[in-house]
């Protein structure tokens, strides 16, 4: 089966109202007929942000049923066993934020907490106030912060959809809380 691509825009002020929105988009793929080539594969664009773009994929050998991965085109995040990944892990989100962190002034870090606090809440938040805050790849290129804020959006998402009898987006914000990162 060839791979699909599609755009995607969540429109949701409630973690209840963003769960039902993705996973009925996920209930309108077409299934596969077996393994491998016969899998049916979808790449959905849910962000931009100037040449960048978080893409949802699936399927995902991580987890069964709603899984999916979120990427980031364009950015290495870490290399395992000779491989760099474009799906930045929790402990890349924490890396990439404490490296922030450490080179922005407080008041700017103030701001950069604000919009993980309001993504978290899923309340509005202004990308603006933190325009020219970069951080750098694991190939050493640097990159707009933004991107990876609206890559942790769908991070909070995932997991949402992944332990919602549990935590779900907890667990990242947990973790977060837990490294002095907001």
């Amino acid at each position: 089966m060839s791979l699909e691509k599609k755009l995607f825009s969540l429109i949701s002020n409630s973690r209840e109202d963003a769960r039902r929105q993705v996973t009925e988009l996920f209930l309108d793929e077409h299934f596969g007929t077996g393994t491998k080539e016969l899998c049916s594969k979808y790449e959905y664009t849910v962000e931009t942000f100037k040449n960048y773009s978080v893409i949802l994929k699936r399927p995902t050998n991580l987890n069964k049923g709603f899984d999916f991965i979120v990427t980031i085109e364009s950015i290495y995040f870490k290399q395992d066993g000779g491989r760099r990944h474009k799906n930045p892990s929790h402990p890349d989100i924490s890396s990439v934020l404490q490296q922030v962190k450490n080179n922005v002034s407080s008041n700017d870090y103030e701001k950069v907490k604000t919009i993980i606090w309001n993504i978290f809440k899923l309340e509005d938040f202004d990308l603006s106030t933190v325009s020219g805050i970069t951080f750098t790849d694991y190939d050493g290129n640097s990159h707009p912060l933004e991107i990876v804020l609206l890559a942790i959006r769908w991070l909070f998402i995932e997991q949402d959809i992944t332990y919602w009898n549990f935590s779900g987006r907890s667990m990242l914000m947990n973790g977060l809380l837990g490294d002095g990162l907001v």
